[in-house]
């Protein structure tokens, strides 16, 4: 595994674990402040942003996106609820968002390469 790829999964655990762990430590009200800006707005963005930085090279990071889906997953069933289904419908969102932004990049390279 390549020194970037490991760096950026490194990253991707620690906003994924960090973001929730410190957010129950927290008050009430700031607990469900974090807990909705990550799921609204830093998840998605983050899945976005792996997925361009997967799509860079697709054919080895590929696995990028199901990890940071996969990450999510387990960091909100340690911190929130385990076993709460509903985390699994924000964690295929997640999936499909990082997966489609990896194949639009991967696409795009492959596009303006040939030129």
């Amino acid at each position: 595994m390549e020194r970037k790829t490991l760096i950026w999964l490194l990253c991707t655990a620690a906003l994924r674990l960090g973001m929730l762990g410190t957010a129950r430590i927290t008050s009430v009200d700031g607990f469900m402040v974090a807990v909705l800006l990550e799921f609204f707005v830093v998840c998605p963005l983050w899945s976005l942003a792996t997925g361009i930085f997967a799509g860079w090279d697709g054919r080895l990071r590929w696995w990028l996106a199901a990890a940071n889906s996969l990450l999510f997953l387990l960091s909100s069933w340690i911190f929130l609820e385990m076993g709460q289904l509903d985390f699994l419908y924000f964690t295929l969102v997640y999936l499909a968002i990082g997966l489609l932004s990896t194949w639009i990049t991967a696409m795009a390279r492959r596009k303006y390469a040939k030129r």
